[in-house]
């Protein structure tokens, strides 16, 4: 919650919207009703009333903010972020810390993702049209105008890049067939993409090795199986690695130095996701975070494979991690604010480390880690439109037992400046994972919906 003012406010909200609901319902008849149909977006509605404007208005200070995602850093040592712009997301160049959002694409259509071709100042988009998950591939500069990579009636996804630049993969999915393409071409010369592999079912490209010869690719089953796959790109034979390993999850597989090895997350024979080491010929795992007891949320390794760099989910909030990658001698580490991350990314030369962030009092920023130095420096300041962060409530942490003796945690948002003892409105939001944690994606969850509350 943020203050007692905006959770009556909210619920107010809620009551009313409930009992228009109720009052629509009742004006109807019990047979043969009328159905009333209208489009929203890529919404169908039926017999859904109309939300009155003073409700809508009043919920839409909590939507409207302005988050900083980091993207990609550039050669010259700058960023990528998305952030809004008007009603849409859209991608901005920040050359400096605390510098401004120089904005680069204009469409109507947000844009989900941005990666960076290495070596280059160039760049690929995500995105789809009216949230229709039909994603397009755009290729951009700095300046000018992007070049469709894509077709139309496609959905594009997961473009992962060779070291050099000089080969883009991803994967393709056309409507009415299951079946999906592994596609690749140059970005950096013109030409239509070429077919590399083709499967019955969601695959998705992870890693290209140094000599463009050879990638990872994930096969993905369910939400608690993937298999890993390497494809010889000269003849086009994939095998699986690990074949023997129980059924479970892989994420951001990616090639170690030397390519005979990968690392990756995975919850393989544990209860929580750690960082494993994969040989690729005999598919030995060993676990390279062992005793954590918490989920290993996202890592990057840098380009020379010697700094290692990844981030825990402790009790809710993020903790990251920089250590050798080789000697595991831990370095000095950032001491962050209390949030989540959304982002980590070793700079080229591997001396910086990009750390996204989001916490209650902030939608979301970047900042960066200088390796060497050992300082954290603050790259943007987002905006939270009419909101006073000052008025935000910081979560408290607490922890009950579960039915089945498990210790579970529990945030409470608590309004700020109201005695601890005096009973105040209570919205509890229960956690819908595992795929994400309440307070990632909007300011009306992170401030007003608090994963449980103990007063009634």
């Amino acid at each position: 919650m943020t203050t007692g003012k905006a959770a009556a406010e909210y619920l107010g909200m809620f009551r009313m919207l409930v009992a228009t609901t109720a009052l629509a319902a009742l004006a109807a008849p019990l047979t043969a009703q009328t159905v009333q149909t209208r489009q929203v977006g890529s919404a169908t509605l039926q017999n859904v009333p109309e939300i009155p404007a003073d409700v809508r208005d009043a919920v839409q200070r909590y939507q409207n903010s302005r988050a900083a995602l980091f993207e990609g850093w550039l050669p010259d040592g700058s960023m990528l972020i998305a952030t809004r712009f008007g009603a849409t997301q859209q991608i901005h160049h920040v050359a400096a810390p605390g510098r401004a959002r120089t904005q680069i694409s204009f469409g109507s259509e947000p844009i989900a993702e941005a990666h960076v071709i290495p070596g280059s100042d160039r760049f690929v988009t995500v995105g789809d049209t009216g949230g229709d998950e039909w994603f397009q591939l755009d290729l951009r500069g700095l300046a000018g105008t992007a070049s469709r990579l894509t077709e139309p009636g496609t959905r594009n996804q997961s473009p992962v890049f060779s070291k050099d630049g000089s080969l883009l993969v991803w994967a393709r999915a056309t409507k009415g067939s299951a079946a999906y393409s592994l596609l690749a071409l140059n970005p950096k010369a013109e030409g239509p993409p070429r077919e590399l592999y083709r499967a019955d079912g969601a695959i998705e490209p992870a890693d290209v090795a140094t000599d463009k010869g050879r990638l990872i690719f994930v096969r993905g089953l369910s939400n608690r199986e993937d298999r890993l796959f390497e494809l010889q790109l000269a003849t086009g034979k994939a095998i699986r690695i690990a074949p023997k390993a129980a059924p479970a999850i892989y994420q951001k597989p990616r090639y170690l130095p030397g390519e005979r090895s990968l690392v990756a997350i995975s919850d393989s024979g544990n209860d929580t996701r750690q960082l494993v080491e994969i040989d690729i010929a005999t598919g030995r795992q060993t676990v390279l975070t062992p005793g954590l007891g918490w989920d290993v949320e996202d890592y990057d390794l840098s380009d020379d494979g010697r700094l290692l760099a990844y981030s825990i989910n402790e009790d809710g909030f993020s903790r990251v991690v920089v250590q050798d990658r080789v000697t595991r001698r831990t370095l000095p580490q950032p001491v962050l604010p209390k949030s989540v991350l959304t982002a980590l990314k070793f700079t080229p030369d591997g001396r910086r480390l990009a750390i996204g962030l989001t916490s209650a009092t902030s939608v979301g920023d970047v900042w960066s880690w200088d390796v060497d130095g050992a300082t954290l420096t603050r790259w943007t300041t987002s905006e939270l439109g009419e909101l006073d962060p000052a008025r935000l409530a910081e979560p408290e942490l607490i922890r009950f037992t579960s039915f089945d003796g498990l210790s579970v945690p529990a945030f409470v948002y608590r309004p700020k400046g109201v005695p601890a003892d005096r009973p105040t409105p209570v919205i509890i939001d229960i956690h819908g994972g595992p795929e994400a944690q309440p307070g990632r994606s909007g300011t009306m969850a992170r401030n007003i919906s608090p994963m449980c509350c103990r007063r009634p």
